[in-house]
């Protein structure tokens, strides 16, 4: 993983040039250790936020699961986003059955 100078996106391979915004990878920051150790806090943030939107508190955990996931880059960040998306989708339609009912009475 090489992490880029300019945007900060964690470019994967052997590129000469950031995926996030095309500049050169040339001057970038080579160690990995150091770029796996905060994608996996970061992903390991945006899982822990996903799943807290499912069970409460979906549009303050939703978002951030979703910023931390895309953040991350990896798996865990992908599937804290996921877990973001869904948990904010129910809290829409949950909010929306709510105000249905409430117009029904």
């Amino acid at each position: 993983m090489i992490k880029c100078n300019n945007c900060g996106y964690n470019n994967e391979g052997v590129s000469s040039t950031c995926r996030s915004c095309g500049s050169s990878l040339s001057n970038a920051n080579h160690n990995s250790s150091e770029t796996y150790r905060t994608n996996d806090k970061t992903g390991t943030y945006s899982l822990v936020f996903g799943i807290l939107s499912l069970f409460c508190c979906a549009v303050v955990f939703g978002p951030l699961a979703i910023i931390k996931g895309n953040e991350a880059g990896d798996s865990k960040g992908n599937v804290g986003k996921i877990l973001g998306i869904i948990g904010l989708v129910l809290w829409g339609l949950m909010f929306i059955g709510r105000f249905l009912l409430k117009i029904g009475s």
